[in-house]
């Protein structure tokens, strides 16, 4: 029997911030000029060269994926578009069924996008010593033994001298965490799974009937385009967001385990990134420096700046994490950053603050606001070919539009403007417009805003082609 393989495309992995946030996500940073999410693919491939996958994400982030798939040579991948995050237990169970739908009972493997594996070929000879522990009725995890006291990560109790998951734990204080290590039966979770598709849908409706259904009525109300299947909003804000671990795991007791040989990390925090990603980066009294740095009487720091050239000098502290993109600053006590993500949360009042410097993926293409002030916004936006943004109008703003590369077909109130390099225009408060790419090659624009508001939710949209409302 094949087995077909669901990537969860879903986390933002605050924890990295500013490196890492819901607009550029974790699953794209590259480890060895690997993305974390080639990381995953590659480990789906290593199985076999021409299986299926099914990507599980945002709008947002579909293009990028689509790109690096395509990259990757894979064989008609298809993609299921969530309007908003549900956790890991619906997407898990839409992508059984468009699995099952597809290609009748099968096996199934999942793997989040954002974890970080060293030596591919390892995976697959743990893979296959999974193959031949799995049943018809059963559900197979990967954990890894400990190699330090963490409270990083969930574990799992197994019974003695067998391949059987007694109990799942969540996160552990230092105390229970340093029990966890002395003791040969307890594993990381390494959030990978393994099933007949089959019986995860009849065990998830046995043990979720009310949230079940709720899925499979979104599922329905959903179409397939394209090998697109972008679910429908109005169903899929009824279901309940619930892990996969909570939702079934929990809930089953036949859960076998296969202990991993490789070496793996979700890469959740700095001190994990540290581990792997940043090994090759210059050290100078056991600081971790990344660019253009001057350090005395500083150690054990993590001085990160994501290729900036911008100059740090550091002088007499240790144990920090001064980390810098896109004019976001993270110093932080090393051992302090599980308190990133409820600082995060007061910064999100500010969506300006947030979105200056990154680069926001959309699925017609990607924007960069370069430059903000009072009342006034500069962006760089990218059209990808044959791509359009939705018919939409502004109550609170207007736009300047001047096209830097390529050609630009606008819509501006029952009138078609075709724009070349160097061209402008300009779109008024509470006009309909439409910005179009139709040729071969992307379409750039330099695009200023000027009003009392500038969020990105004054948007009323009319038409949109990928379904947003």
């Amino acid at each position: 029997m094949k087995t077909s393989c669901v990537i969860l495309c879903g986390g933002s992995g605050e924890r990295l911030w500013p490196i890492s946030s819901k607009d550029e996500p974790k699953q794209f940073l590259q480890i060895n000029k690997v993305s974390l999410i080639e990381n995953a693919i590659l480990r789906a491939k290593e199985i076999d060269s021409e299986i299926q996958i099914v990507f599980v994400c945002n709008l947002s982030s579909k293009e990028v994926i689509k790109k690096i798939a395509k990259k990757q040579k894979l064989k008609k991948p298809f993609f299921i578009i969530e309007p908003s995050r549900k956790d890991t237990g619906p997407a898990i169970i839409f992508a059984t069924k468009l699995i099952e739908d597809k290609f009748g009972s099968t096996r199934v493997l999942v793997l989040p996008s954002d974890q970080f594996v060293k030596k591919i070929n390892k995976f697959k000879y743990d893979f296959i010593k999974a193959e031949k522990k799995l049943d018809d009725e059963s559900i197979l995890i990967f954990g890894k033994k400990p190699d330090h006291p963490s409270t990083e990560f969930g574990y799992f109790k197994t019974q003695k001298n067998t391949n059987k998951v007694l109990e799942f734990k969540e996160k552990p204080k230092i105390k229970i965490a340093k029990r966890y290590f002395k003791n040969d039966i307890f594993f990381w979770n390494c959030g990978m799974f393994f099933f007949k598709s089959d019986y995860v849908l009849e065990a998830y409706q046995e043990h979720n009937r009310k949230n079940y259904f709720q899925i499979i009525k979104a599922y329905e109300s959903s179409s397939l385009l394209r090998r697109e299947l972008i679910l429908d909003e109005a169903s899929f804000k009824k279901i309940k967001s619930e892990s996969f671990d909570y939702s079934l795991m929990e809930k089953i007791h036949n859960i076998k385990y296969q202990k991993i040989s490789f070496d793996w990390s979700d890469i959740g925090n700095w001190n994990e990134l540290k581990n792997h990603a940043l090994k090759s980066h210059k050290k100078n009294y056991l600081n971790i420096v990344d660019g253009n740095t001057v350090l005395e009487d500083s150690e054990r720091n993590i001085i990160f700046k994501n290729g900036s050239e911008k100059q740090f000098i550091i002088l007499g502290v240790d144990n920090l994490i001064i980390a810098e993109k896109n004019n976001k600053f993270l110093i932080s006590k090393r051992d302090n950053t599980h308190k990133i993500k409820n600082s995060l949360k007061k910064l999100e009042n500010n969506s300006h603050l947030n979105s200056l410097g990154d680069e926001v993926h959309r699925p017609w293409g990607k924007y960069k606001t370069i430059s903000l002030g009072k009342d006034f916004q500069v962006k760089v936006i990218e059209v990808h070919p044959g791509q359009s943004l939705s018919l939409q109008m502004h109550q609170k703003r207007e736009e300047h539009w001047q096209v830097l590369d390529g050609k630009a077909e606008v819509y501006l109130d029952n009138k078609i403007y075709d724009l070349q390099k160097g061209e402008k225009i300009f779109i008024p408060k509470k006009s309909k417009h439409r910005l179009t790419n139709k040729s071969k090659n992307n379409l750039v624009l330099l695009e200023t805003q000027f009003g009392s508001y500038l969020g990105e939710d004054d948007i009323k949209r009319f038409e949109d082609i990928y379904g947003r409302k």
